[in-house]
């Protein structure tokens, strides 16, 4: 199991990088930068988790289906 900090801190790196992505993408990305070389359900589940402390942080937004970098 993945902790959702460790996935928003993977998600808030990839997204100061990348800017926003659609959130497949962010997904399929986010997998990539943890290390993984595909995903599944769990793996899925553990970036929506990590993406809602993300959000909840104040580091991330999502709007009509794309994830954006918030400067804190």
């Amino acid at each position: 199991d993945l902790p959702p900090e460790e996935v928003a801190n993977a998600l808030k790196e990839l997204l100061f990088n990348q800017g926003s992505l659609p959130v497949e993408d962010m997904t399929r990305e986010t997998v990539k930068l943890l290390g993984y070389s595909r995903s599944g359900s769990a793996l899925e589940r553990a970036v929506q988790a990590g993406l809602q402390v993300a959000i909840n942080r104040g580091r991330a937004e999502l709007e009509n289906g794309r994830i954006s970098y918030r400067r804190v």
